[in-house]
């Protein structure tokens, strides 16, 4: 993460129905649909549908994610219904958090939360596009986070295409087109941020595994863009012996009022800044995180638990070395000079110096 895109990308045709579509697999359980009706509305529509339910089920909406600190998701949710086959169920908010369903059998709860903040650490829908970290918008089941999920989306606008570190597929029927994430859990998906926009994406050349990147935003210079963030991630990998991940997706935001920062994720990033320069600085911090956080995680951070602070003294370490071989990366990969590689180590140096922690 720096506080300041494989994208499979799929066109989709029409308004889009997905009933069929999970009936179409009798290996996930859990079942999410997403619309993004009325984007400019600023609200995502969601129905989770949890089956083999006996006498009870609880959901909850995570406290936190994408920033290492505790969050109001829940804030964002309107109101919150619930039914099996039989009719509506009694349901009951027990937390800011946490909703009781009494009820048996396949039970569906189904609500709206309301985004619209840019950056790469929220969520935000509106007429341009669809950026969201997937724990801010989807509940989940505290006992069943674990098990084999779906997700599918409908009422995306015509000309959009999607983006994620997600194994999406396009699915196909003589009804309808449309997107599908399946074979995940809550915890994979919930790191796999998505983006959708009226955006082309496009990969790295001569990177296996796959390398790919989408730009929401205005680029006047893609072609050297493109070449600047090959030669970030190959020295990186180079220096790390390999590709830890099957596909990797860059997510950018460029332009003014996209927020600004990075958040690194297993399998990708999602990067805003205001220009090309800063956003390949940012890459470099980002990329770097497939090992340093990612895969070289302090213990205090795992089991993940989405509803308290999960405290470490590890980030020194975690965000210092990632900081560190950033600009190391953006020296030996030709992007820096010397003399600002020196300027950045001046500025770091000093305001180690000026904090009373030093």
């Amino acid at each position: 993460m720096r506080a300041i895109f494989r994208c499979i990308v799929v066109r989709l045709v029409g308004v889009v129905f997905f009933g069929f579509l999970f009936a179409a697999s009798s290996r996930a359980t859990i079942q999410y649909q997403i619309s993004l009706a009325h984007p400019e509305q600023h609200t995502f529509h969601i129905k989770m549908t949890v089956p083999n339910v006996s006498g009870s089920l609880t959901v909850q909406m995570p406290a936190w994610n994408a920033l290492y600190e505790i969050r109001d998701f829940a804030s964002h949710v309107l109101e919150v219904t619930a039914a099996n086959e039989s009719g509506a169920l009694p349901t009951e908010k027990l937390d800011k958090q946490t909703w009781r369903i009494i009820g048996s059998g396949s039970i569906t709860i189904s609500y709206d939360t309301f985004w619209d903040e840019p950056g790469p650490f929220s969520s935000q829908l509106n007429s341009e596009h669809a950026f969201f970290n997937p724990a801010m918008i989807l509940m989940y089941s505290p006992d069943r986070r674990n098990e084999e999920m779906m997700v599918g989306f409908r009422d995306v606008p015509e000309a959009w295409t999607i983006s994620s570190p997600a194994s999406i597929g396009s699915f196909q029927s003589s009804r309808a087109i449309g997107f599908v994430v399946s074979s995940t859990t809550y915890t994979k998906f919930a790191d796999s941020p998505v983006e959708f926009a009226d955006r082309k994406g496009s990969s790295l050349s001569n990177f296996s595994p796959l390398i790919t990147l989408t730009i929401h935003g205005k680029t006047e210079h893609m072609d050297a863009f493109k070449e600047k963030l090959a030669r970030i991630c190959k020295y990186e990998l180079v220096l790390m012996g390999g590709a830890p991940y099957s596909d990797y997706t860059f997510i950018f935001h460029i332009g003014e009022n996209v927020g600004g920062g990075g958040m690194e994720h297993a399998n990708g990033t999602a990067i805003a800044a205001r220009n090309e320069e800063t956003a390949l600085t940012i890459a470099a911090h980002e990329f770097f995180h497939l090992w340093n956080v990612k895969r070289i995680r302090p213990a205090s951070l795992e089991p993940l638990d989405y509803t308290k602070e999960q405290y470490t003294q590890s980030l020194w370490f975690e965000e210092g070395v990632t900081s560190t071989y950033e600009h190391y990366t953006l020296l030996r990969a030709g992007i820096w000079t010397k003399e600002r590689f020196y300027e950045a180590l001046g500025l770091a140096i000093s305001e180690l110096e000026a904090s009373p922690a030093n």
